[in-house]
């Protein structure tokens, strides 16, 4: 199922003119979804697992695919899914290598190296917020206040239920 207007990923994908998002937790056979819907020019994954294998199986012959994170492998998962990709998540995210597969091209992380420019970056990205021009997608508002929120704050991000950035307050002003 395509994430509708409305919500935080569609709006998301919307404001960046995207043809199509999905949520992959709606999807009881993603890879069919994602065959039926592509073949992808560029794809911005950063779930992992199963969802990656079937991204990498939905890639246009010359497509890039930006590995942003791999959340579903992270060692919070007592049972990881199974998936045919190995190591290439982790390897490609922390890295920021490149790999080639004929004409389609994976990459890893993409932060720069150098830390001003990671910073001039940043200032650009609040300008932007404070001009009204992005939106920051969040979750959880008032859901998490206090010290001892912030574990159910963690658990409740590596759910892969959220959708934005997960928002837990320290103390009320």
């Amino acid at each position: 199922a395509a994430a509708a207007a409305g919500t935080a990923s569609g709006n998301c994908a919307a404001s960046m003119a995207g043809r199509v998002v999905i949520d992959h937790t709606a999807e009881s056979d993603l890879a069919a979804t994602l065959a039926r819907e592509g073949p992808y020019d560029l794809v911005l994954e950063h779930v992992g697992g199963p969802v990656l294998d079937a991204a990498l199986g939905s890639l246009a012959p010359a497509g890039r695919l930006l590995i942003v994170g791999y959340i579903s492998e992270y060692p919070h998962n007592s049972e990881p899914l199974p998936h045919a990709h190995g190591d290439l998540a982790e390897r490609l995210f922390w890295s920021g290598e490149e790999e080639l597969r004929g004409e389609q091209r994976i990459r890893g992380n993409v932060w720069p190296k150098d830390r001003q420019l990671v910073r001039a970056a940043r200032e650009e990205v609040f300008a932007l917020h404070a001009a009204g021009e992005i939106e920051v997608v969040t979750e959880g508002g008032d859901a998490f206040v206090g010290l001892e929120a912030i574990p159910r704050a963690v658990e409740h991000m590596l759910s892969g239920a959220t959708a934005g950035k997960v928002v837990a307050t320290v103390a009320s002003q």
